[in-house]
């Protein structure tokens, strides 16, 4: 991971990742008050977010198989085009919605199967991303190779809103039409100019055997991770879905206010997380468990210090905290997974981890602001005991250390 990657296939990995990151999490910034404007009620927004978390987490599995038969480049590549046709539907539809006077269940309906195609089309980016990392990096490149997916992913989830907020100041629809337009140019850059990784044996002994890699959620090697893979991104779900919440009330601002407020604290939160994974995780190269428990142990840190704040300074400090910690802990989880299962399975795994962090997403989404509308301390106090509860039994789960384990058929690889 060294100035080579920016130069490299693995660059378009990063933007692709970033892309996606950013308009599935940007949504929740842009979407509330659009369908206001349009006269959808509360609950049609609520289902719209969680029929397409729904989507993305029941794909992710499915796209990641593909990458294991088909090839990485070709999801990855299919995927972003998908992603970008849906989006640039979903957005034509938001704007028809707003232009044209058409009964509320036609405007819903219109808007609700374009946001579930591009859901489900981007669902395919991740599993197919990381398991083309998992093919070009050795078992000791591994955890840097996975922090670069995870940041890349990380950062455009944490981002989004925040960039959404800054850009729809001009134009409402700005940010769909920008991300609509990234995930086409996406598409054809990684069809056009990302190359194939090379087949491994196993690979190879599998297709010819006519195998197809399926690797099940209670699979022995790798359940013991997927609540907490689930845990990561519920962690910043909530934080990311009560943010607004707590600035406007704690610091008494207007609406006006609340936005610019959370977004700055947003993209310092995003920040600190890119800063972790791109110069941390991969310069020191520190293994999966040092950065799973590092990172449950700060989180843990951080909803202590939110449920404290009283101030601007004291609730962005403890949003970066939260930020560090999924910097860690997610490109942890991400590369103990992958070093627990075979060449031919990474596909299948990385898959069922995008499953797992989605269906924690979309939990957060749903218990952060359903707490806080019962009681703004909520949030922090459930976030406190769960993260206290994975972190304890994550202190069972014995977790492979790239020092140690050689995964098959790895080769002379290098990152």
């Amino acid at each position: 991971m060294s100035r080579a990657f920016w130069r490299g296939p693995l660059a378009i990995l990063f933007l692709a990742l970033v892309t996606v990151g950013i308009s599935r999490s940007m949504l929740f910034a842009v979407l509330p008050p659009i369908a206001r404007e349009i006269g959808l009620n509360e609950w049609m927004v609520g289902l719209m977010f969680a029929a397409a978390a729904g989507t993305f987490a029941l794909c992710s599995p499915v796209w990641g198989r593909q990458a294991d038969r088909v090839g990485r480049g070709n999801v990855i590549a299919l995927g972003l085009a998908g992603f970008g046709v849906t989006m640039m539907l979903f957005t034509v539809a938001v704007a028809v919605g707003l232009a044209v006077a058409l009964p509320l269940w036609a405007i819903f309906l219109l808007m609700l199967v374009p946001r579930v195609a591009s859901a489900g089309a981007s669902a395919g980016v991740f599993p197919a991303a990381q398991a083309y990392v998992a093919d070009t990096t050795t078992a000791q490149d591994r955890t840097a190779g996975t922090s670069m997916v995870a940041a890349a992913m990380g950062f455009g989830l944490i981002s989004g809103p925040g960039i959404a907020g800054l850009m729809s100041a001009y134009q409402l629809l700005a940010p769909m039409y920008l991300a609509a337009g990234l995930g086409i140019i996406g598409g054809i850059a990684a069809w056009k100019l990302l190359p194939e990784p090379q087949r491994t044996p196993a690979q190879l002994e599998a297709e010819a055997n006519g195998g197809r890699p399926r690797i099940r959620l209670r699979d022995r090697r790798i359940i013991a991770m997927m609540p907490i893979s689930m845990a990561i991104s519920m962690m910043v779900a909530v934080t990311q879905q009560t943010s607004a919440f707590y600035f406007q009330d704690i610091l008494g601002l207007d609406a006006a206010g609340t936005a610019r407020a959370t977004g700055t604290a947003l993209m310092l939160m995003a920040g600190a997380t890119l800063f972790v994974q791109t110069a941390i995780v991969q310069r020191f190269r520190l293994t999966p468990p040092v950065l799973i428990y590092g990172g449950l142990v700060l989180a843990l840190a951080a909803y202590g210090v939110l449920t404290l704040a009283g101030s601007f300074w004291m609730l962005t400090g403890g949003l970066m905290m939260v930020g560090v910690a999924f910097g860690m802990a997610n490109p942890g989880i991400s590369a103990a997974i992958s070093l627990s299962v075979e060449p031919h399975e990474q596909g299948s795994a990385a898959g069922l981890n995008a499953s797992m962090s989605a269906t924690g997403f979309m939990i957060g989404s749903l218990v952060g602001p359903g707490g806080y509308s019962l009681s703004p301390d909520l949030p922090h106090y459930f976030g406190l005991v769960a993260l206290s509860v994975i972190l304890v039994g994550a202190l069972f789960v014995t977790f492979p250390d790239p020092r140690t384990t050689v995964p098959l058929d790895m080769g002379d690889k290098s990152g």
